[in-house]
């Protein structure tokens, strides 16, 4: 079933527009979200030739993984909300690299810091 364009456009990630044009056989990783529990759709997404890979509860969709036109076959769907290529994700990453230079920075020694430091002061001028 071939999708209205104006579906395409705005639940379809255009990533996976552009490799359906490049190679209409391409394998793909997406997620499919979904508008209502994912569960009761897997069935469904699999008759379609499509392997589910996970199913998401907090956000409602599916991870699956098949030719790009069979995923792309899916946005004509009802419960489909968005579908988009599934990437890598390094959430956090830059953050926490700033976070632990601020950190580093600005804290103030703990007890067994200080502990330590007094320690290897005393340990270096010996007074008798």
């Amino acid at each position: 079933m071939l999708t209205p364009p104006e579906i395409m456009k705005h639940k379809v990630d255009q990533t996976l527009i552009a490799l359906r044009q490049a190679d209409a056989q391409a394998t793909v990783a997406a997620i499919v979200r979904t508008a209502e529990a994912a569960e009761a759709h897997r069935a469904e997404v699999e008759a379609t030739g499509l392997t589910v890979q996970r199913v998401f509860r907090l956000v409602p969709g599916l991870a699956v993984e098949g030719k790009v036109t069979d995923v792309l076959a899916l946005a004509d769907r009802p419960w489909v909300r968005s579908i988009s290529l599934d990437r890598e994700v390094h959430a956090m990453r830059e953050t926490w690299n700033v976070i632990r230079e601020v950190w580093n920075v600005r804290r103030e020694p703990d007890a067994r810091e200080l502990y330590s430091q007094a320690r290897a002061r005393s340990a270096t001028s010996r007074h008798w």
